[in-house]
């Protein structure tokens, strides 16, 4: 589960960007949802009777051609058109995000860290 969704970067940073990833986030939480949750997860588990086995971070350097750019890129495209009809991005807002991911994928050197995932296993006791 996600750790950290705001840990989503770009190697140059980019305030279209920047919206996209808040965006993202507050479209989940207007939903009941937790962008965060693994934060609270390995408590609820305790919680619950069972006992943490691992608790294991990961996160992602993808490059342009990269197999790890293909999630990145295309949840911006799928993600940006369903925040828009969510309203919680503006055509304006879309246009200019896609337009700098372009130009950003054309960079030598660009890169992204993916969101920091929090991996949890945890048995019943």
């Amino acid at each position: 589960e996600y750790a950290d969704y705001n840990s989503w970067q770009w190697s140059h940073p980019c305030d279209a960007f920047t919206r996209f990833v808040a965006a993202v986030m507050a479209s989940w939480r207007a939903g009941g949802g937790e962008p965060d949750i693994a934060r609270d997860l390995p408590q609820w588990l305790l919680e619950a009777g069972l006992a943490l086995q691992s608790l294991e971070p990961h996160t992602f350097v993808a490059r342009p051609g990269d197999h790890a750019w293909r999630w990145p890129e295309a949840f911006i495209h799928a993600g940006s058109r369903q925040l828009v009809a969510l309203e919680f991005l503006d055509e304006a807002g879309r246009d200019a995000l896609l337009a700098a991911y372009s130009a950003f994928a054309a960079q030598p050197g660009a890169y992204q860290l993916t969101p920091l995932v929090l991996e949890v296993i945890a048995r019943r006791t």
